[in-house]
């Protein structure tokens, strides 16, 4: 009986091939017949040729079809093709079937992981098959669900089933919670340049940068007589493919993208939104696109259209506990030199966010939980101190890691 050694088998694992049996003398054919063993599900077609009523003589043939699957394509697998006769001996032969390139696994992260931006992450696989083994993996990215946009994280690695990876930004985070919505996607290569099955997270990943809402140097909304000036300024420009302006009536939305013409004076962005009823209370969000198409809230404040900031305020702190940066809301109401510190419960200063002279207008700055002296701010107690003209404000705010 004769059959290939191996058979290379399509994506998905499915195989098929024909095998010859050769007759040495005389015999009545009994039975046709395959066994599955080693994760091959298969089964037989048998046909005579030269003989009549199965009768066959020495040097007659029998073709013998075989098709079937690999139960688990990552693995390899063998059947075991026989023949048996009456008044002649049978034979029999073994095939093992090989996946047609190599099958990639995903390990981890496989969905719930939160990976820091900025620190080590392990990404692990398991990749096998392919003609003469796995030469190379590629590993990619997306930040923005399984349907991609997809960016290489590295290409070419040896297939050893680990990679460390430095985790890039921007996170999948807007504010202080996680979002779960990064896949990572693997693809083994063979030495013939085939590629098989690629595998990517079961489930969404977090991607959580600490200081996503840092990118932002600063936001300010002033009402003014045609209705409402916002400003901002990023810590590093050009970081975002494309930024604009959100507005909405109600503080978690619905959100409507203004259509209005920007103006740079100073390295500040300015824009004004003239549709604005005077006296009605708005909220503003700023929103950058990264390069990946990924879209990302990085500031957002209130201001009443068109009418004067009454006062100097410290309006809003929070998350409050935090587990990362901490948004800090102030106003101006008149141009003034302000301050806003850090201090612990001792009353310490552990870190300075800002002393200079602003406009009149609505502020959002952000402690990203960074000390002055480095490193981040322990778990504890700690205080936001706004001050102005005639004015000490104080905010309490817990950091809990």
């Amino acid at each position: 009986m004769h059959s290939p050694d191996s058979v290379v088998t399509g994506e998905g694992g499915y195989f098929e091939y024909g095998c010859v049996f050769v007759a040495d003398r005389t015999f009545f054919l009994r039975g046709v017949g395959s066994s599955g063993q080693s994760n091959v599900e298969g089964g037989t077609d048998a046909e005579c040729f030269n003989c009549s009523n199965c009768r066959v003589q020495a040097g007659d043939t029998l073709r013998w079809f075989m098709e079937g699957n690999l139960v688990d394509p990552m693995s390899p697998g063998r059947v075991e093709n026989h023949v048996v006769s009456c008044g002649g001996v049978g034979g029999g032969s073994s095939t093992t079937r090989i996946l047609l390139g190599p099958t990639a696994h995903l390990d981890a992260p496989n969905g719930g992981e939160q990976l820091i931006v900025g620190m080590p992450a392990k990404i692990s696989w398991t990749a096998v098959g392919g003609i003469e083994g796995v030469s190379s993996i590629d590993l990619f990215l997306s930040r923005n669900g399984p349907g991609g946009p997809w960016e290489p994280i590295a290409t070419g690695e040896p297939n050893d089933g680990t990679s460390e990876w430095i985790v890039t930004g921007p996170g999948t985070n807007t504010d202080e919670n996680p979002a779960y919505s990064a896949f990572i996607h693997v693809v083994a290569y063979d030495h013939h340049g085939n590629t098989g099955l690629t595998d990517e997270s079961d489930a969404g990943v977090s991607l959580f940068d600490r200081s996503t809402e840092t990118m932002v140097a600063l936001f300010e909304a002033e009402p003014v007589e045609s209705g409402v000036e916002l400003r901002w300024q990023f810590g590093r420009p050009g970081q975002f493919n494309g930024v604009a302006v959100e507005r909405s009536e109600g503080e978690d939305g619905p959100w409507t993208r203004l259509d209005v013409e920007a103006r740079s004076v100073d390295g500040l962005t300015i824009v004004i939104d003239r549709a604005a009823d005077y006296g009605k209370l708005y909220h503003y969000r700023l929103v950058g696109t990264t390069s990946g198409g990924l879209s990302t809230t990085l500031a957002q404040l209130s201001v009443r259209a068109g009418v004067p900031i009454p006062d100097f305020e410290l309006s809003g702190v929070g998350p409050n506990p935090s587990h990362g940066p901490v948004g800090i809301d102030y106003a101006v109401a008149r141009e003034a030199r302000v301050s806003v510190t850090v201090v612990d419960a001792q009353g310490r200063g552990v870190a300075r966010l800002l002393e200079r002279i602003l406009r009149p207008g609505r502020y959002h700055a952000v402690w990203s939980g960074e000390l002055s002296r480095g490193g981040m701010a322990p778990s504890g107690v700690y205080f936001i101190r706004y001050q102005a003209p005639g004015k000490n404000l104080v905010r309490r705010v817990v950091m809990a890691r």
